[in-house]
């Protein structure tokens, strides 16, 4: 079994994400939860990549007002 990710190593991960900007990590959050592979977390566990994107998502829903831009 898989152990959780350290307080520090889920931030670094969410911070590295996160850096993208509201609308990309909103994408990527849609992404994943359709079963896309996210580059940044590919390496990590489907359990350690579930935390990260859980825990991204969390912090995204204060900014509940960004939405996704339609591709063009």
């Amino acid at each position: 079994m898989t152990q959780p990710l350290s307080e520090k190593d889920l931030h670094g991960y969410m911070e590295k994400i996160a850096s993208s900007g509201c609308a990309d990590v909103n994408q990527l959050i849609g992404d994943f939860d359709k079963g896309a592979e996210i580059a940044e977390i590919a390496h990590l566990s489907d359990s350690q990549q579930r935390q990260v994107m859980r825990e991204l998502g969390k912090v995204m829903k204060v900014y509940d007002s960004c939405e996704i831009e339609p591709d063009a």
